[in-house]
C-alpha cells in the first residue's frame, strides 16, 4: 500500500508512506467518511450510493520518502 501526501501550497513537496496492509474492516467506515465530509463540505457525506462498499485499511509502515522543504 502507498499513501502519497502532497503539499497543496508547494507541488514539489510531498511525503509518501509505503507498507503492508495489516487490517481491513468495514466497521466505522461510514462514520469515517461522514466525519471527513463534515470537515470538508460541512455536512455528512451526501453522495452515497447503495452499491458502494466502504472499507478502512490499517497499514504497517515500511518505507517513508520525502521531498522538498517547508517554506522559511
Amino acid at each position: 500500500m502507498a499513501l502519497p501526501i502532497l503539499d497543496p501550497d508547494n507541488p514539489c513537496r510531498y511525503l509518501e508512506v509505503r507498507g503492508r496492509v495489516v487490517e481491513r474492516t468495514e466497521a466505522g467506515a461510514e462514520a469515517s467518511i461522514d466525519a471527513l465530509s463534515q470537515r470538508c463540505v460541512g455536512k455528512p457525506y451526501p453522495w452515497r450510493n447503495a452499491s458502494e462498499e466502504r472499507v478502512l485499511f490499517g497499514m504497517e509502515p515500511e518505507h517513508v520518502t520525502t521531498k522538498g522543504r517547508a517554506p522559511s
